[in-house]
């Protein structure tokens, strides 16, 4: 799988603000969930960095 992680959402959709993303390649080891109908919604993954180069995603608005 990937991560994709907005890094400054404070730039997000405004003019002249650059997006900052992070794209990284993860292995997920565990993952859980627990939906509840009257407890909070929580869920826990766990991950390690995947085979391939992490990227600096930038985008101009």
């Amino acid at each position: 799988m990937f991560l994709l992680v907005l890094l400054n959402s404070t730039a997000q959709g405004k003019a002249g603000k650059v997006e900052n993303w992070i794209f990284a390649p993860i292995n997920i080891s565990s993952m859980s969930t627990s939906l509840g109908n009257t407890d909070a919604q929580n869920q826990d993954l766990s991950f390690s960095k995947g085979e391939g180069q992490v990227i600096l995603y930038k985008i101009v608005n």
